[in-house]
């Protein structure tokens, strides 16, 4: 009792006042929150503990979800269009999904005939009958004119700046310049005057371009190219601001705006126009681009891709067959067809809104498992289809690396002086003197370990064994050598057949002699193998633990079959599950948002920092800047590479573009580098060195426009980065590290842009 008065007298001493009231609710709440919180992390940690050997899957499934919800998006979408138009029509289902390649087909007529008769269609023909007609043969024989050209053009440029040609061309000026000054000012022909000074404008440009060594040609042609346009006036120069004298009088405007000034809008709308031109030269265009230009290569390459404009005739033969058919079965099923099961199939063609209501439900549902589908079979063929030509062309890499060196070239010729063809019997008695006489030594040195220590007198007579054993092999080999005269007039006649020399060689003798050499070393041989065995005997637990270890290596690579089964069931149905449970929104993104504060008031939300539309484009933006520009860069250097190499009709051409579109996705080397392999076959195959520079001109072209215009399109972030990103997570995680790199730099990027919004709110 007196215990229970004590405490009700704290009680009322420490809430006595208002203030301690609250500072012992206070206390009380934050412990509450202590408590809590720490119940809320031994639930994380046990549920991490629980999913540890998922969370690499998950985070995989995450990963691939997100990439691949756009595109379960836009099935959704393109489903749903489908069936609404299935039934704003009344068509029925079975029907419509029947019809489903001939709409196709109809589309991709209609556009292809939309495309056709517009500006992109004309460029398409031309492009296409530039690839037709511009074959390999006649490419190079292109590249040989340039080559003459440039030929021609550079022995004009040394007949020009020949010491004998200086005196001339002073001479031709000082009676050019007299026959001006001659002349009556108002009366001269200028023309004929111009005409008659080009000499010295020939020996000019030559003396300057003679100072650029091996690039005189292009200057001399880029020189004479850029006065050429002055003097036609295709390049103006006159200064924008200066006025234009002129007899006529000027007209100023009621703004009183000068002409200077008028001129001012077409600078402006010129500026626009180029900056709208960089605009619209994007990385999807180029891409765009590539890819048609890859298409078109293919259908001028191969005749048959040109069947695809039969579908008219298809089409209208195909109606004309139903119109003479329908009329003659329509009996045949009524006397063959029973009753009921007419009723049964007019109602299946006629009753089908509850399944199209149905599928309409579980739209979410099939375009998950179309876009699952479309992963697996993409996936499969990919693998079918890059081991197939990697088989192939790495068969002919072989083969060609066989035929360059077979050809021996001079430096390979070079290089075989200083080995085989100096190397005489001599020198090869020599080495195996040497061999000899340094293993006799190491054996001599090292076989007393293998014995126990403890019997000095079995590792002697080991040691003497083994060494009359290299003994007697070296003796055989000393007098191998002494009878190889005796044999001479034997080999010299069995040398031309093979079979000749089988029925000439001397069996008997040769089985003489390998009894007498096992006779002799019998002993020894005998005893080499005990001191074996007794090694083997006394190591028995060495011997096990190395079985043991193979076996646990064994069952281990097991266990990790297995696991590698789990996760990949793991990761699909993770995968599935995420697809199907996203609507419009991505289930994550959806996560976060809902775990984040909202607004008070409607206003707010929209400038708030944590507000959903900013959390989920922060998130797509870090992924865009991260694996979707990576994606980009590696389609099109992987298109451009193959068009390239398709071009110059190179026999190895997917090895290159897989090389060169992984490159491009992991900026650790420069995509263009993958050209080393075409300049191998063009110029040490086949000749070719014009062709080879012309190929490496083209490989490194995309460097100075098309980078340019995918590294716009990205913000806060660079592919180098990338790299950086997957080359340290591989260093750090192994080859998981590769997709785990990325995610972090993902991560940070969106801490950035969503720090970044809440600054400027």
């Amino acid at each position: 009792l007196s215990a229970a008065m004590a405490e009700s007298g704290l009680v009322r001493q420490l809430t006595s006042t208002s203030d301690q009231k609250t500072a012992l609710q206070f206390a009380f709440y934050n412990a509450v929150i202590f408590v809590l919180t720490g119940i809320c992390l031994l639930g994380v940690y046990a549920v991490y503990r629980m999913l540890y050997m998922f969370l690499t899957p998950l985070m995989w499934a995450i990963l691939v979800g997100t990439i691949l919800f756009p595109l379960k998006r836009r099935i959704t979408s393109g489903m749903n269009g489908w069936l609404t138009k299935l039934d704003d029509e009344d068509t029925p289902l079975i029907i419509g999904i029947l019809l489903l390649p001939y709409n196709a087909l109809t589309c991709v007529a209609d556009l292809l005939l939309y495309y056709a008769v517009r500006r992109e269609g004309v460029m398409v023909m031309c492009t296409y009958l530039l690839l037709k007609v511009l074959g390999y043969g006649t490419f190079v024989y292109c590249i040989g004119c340039l080559g003459e050209i440039y030929h021609c053009i550079d022995s004009f440029i040394i007949f020009f700046i020949k010491k004998w040609m200086l005196p001339i061309m002073v001479f031709y000026l000082a009676a050019y310049a007299g026959w001006i000054y001659v002349q009556d000012k108002e009366k001269i022909n200028k023309k004929f005057a111009r005409v008659l000074s080009i000499p010295v404008w020939i020996f000019m440009l030559s003396f300057i371009a003679s100072f650029c060594g091996p690039l005189r040609v292009i200057v001399f042609v880029t020189m004479s190219a850029f006065l050429g346009l002055i003097a036609a006036g295709v390049i103006s120069a006159e200064e924008e601001g200066e006025p234009v004298q002129s007899s006529e009088v000027r007209v100023e405007t009621p703004g009183g705006a000068s002409d200077g000034d008028s001129g001012r809008p077409h600078e402006l709308s010129t500026s626009e126009s180029v900056s709208s031109l960089g605009k619209a030269l994007t990385g999807d265009f180029y891409i765009q681009a590539i890819f048609g230009l890859c298409v078109l290569l293919f259908a001028a390459r191969h005749d048959a891709v040109m069947a695809v404009n039969a579908q008219a005739g298809i089409s209208s033969l195909a109606c004309s067959a139903w119109q003479m058919i329908s009329a003659k079965a329509d009996r045949f099923v009524h006397v063959t067809v029973a009753g009921s099961l007419r009723k049964f199939v007019k109602l299946l063609f006629t009753s089908d809104k509850l399944l199209m209501s149905k599928l309409h439900a579980s739209l979410d549902v099939l375009s998950s498992v179309a876009v699952m589908a479309v992963l697996a079979f993409g996936l499969l063929f990919t693998l079918l289809f890059v081991g197939f030509q990697l088989h192939c062309e790495a068969l002919h890499l072989a083969k060609l690396g066989s035929n360059v060196l077979a050809a021996q070239p001079d430096w390979l010729g070079f290089a075989r002086n200083y080995t085989e063809d100096q190397l005489s019997q001599h020198d090869i008695d020599d080495y195996v003197e040497q061999a000899y006489r340094k293993g006799r030594l190491w054996l001599a040195d090292n076989i007393r370990s293998w014995v126990d220590p403890k019997d000095p007198e079995r590792a002697e007579q080991v040691e003497a064994q083994v060494m009359q054993l290299i003994d007697n092999v070296y003796k055989m080999w000393e007098e191998r050598d002494s009878q190889k005269a005796e044999s001479e007039t034997t080999h010299a006649i069995a040398k031309g057949n093979w079979l000749s020399q089988l029925k000439s060689a001397e069996l008997g003798a040769l089985k003489r002699e390998l009894t007498e050499v096992l006779q002799q070393n019998i002993d020894t041989v005998l005893n080499v193998a005990r001191s074996v065995w007794s090694v083997v005997l006394m190591n028995v637990s060495l011997f096990g633990s190395f079985f043991i270890s193979a076996a646990g290596v064994i069952i281990g690579f097991g266990l990790d079959i297995v696991n590698f089964l789990i996760e990949m069931i793991v990761f699909l149905t993770a995968v599935y599950y995420l697809l199907a449970s996203s609507g419009e929104q991505w289930l994550p993104v959806k996560w976060i948002s809902e775990a984040l504060p909202k607004a008070s008031n409607a206003g707010g939300d929209a400038d708030s920092a944590f507000n959903v539309k900013h959390i989920s484009a922060a998130i797509e933006n870090s992924i865009s800047g991260v694996f979707v520009l990576s994606a980009k860069m590696a389609v099109f250097y992987g298109l451009y590479t193959y068009f390239v190499h398709t071009l110059f009709d190179l026999n190895i051409v997917f090895l290159p573009s897989m090389l060169a579109a992984l490159f491009a996705a992991i900026p650790v080397m420069a995509p263009y580098l993958v050209c080393a392999i075409g300049i191998f076959e063009l110029y040490l195959v086949r000749g070719e060195t014009a062709a080879a520079i012309v190929f490496f001109m083209l490989s490194a072209a995309p460097m100075a426009f098309a980078d340019a215009a995918f590294y716009r399109q990205l913000r806060g972030s660079h592919p180098y980065v990338t790299g950086l990103a997957i080359i340290g997570g591989m260093y750090w995680l192994g080859l998981q590290g590769a997709i785990i790199g990325p995610i972090i730099l993902c991560l940070l990027l969106v801490l950035f842009q969503v720090y970044a919004k809440f600054a400027n709110a």
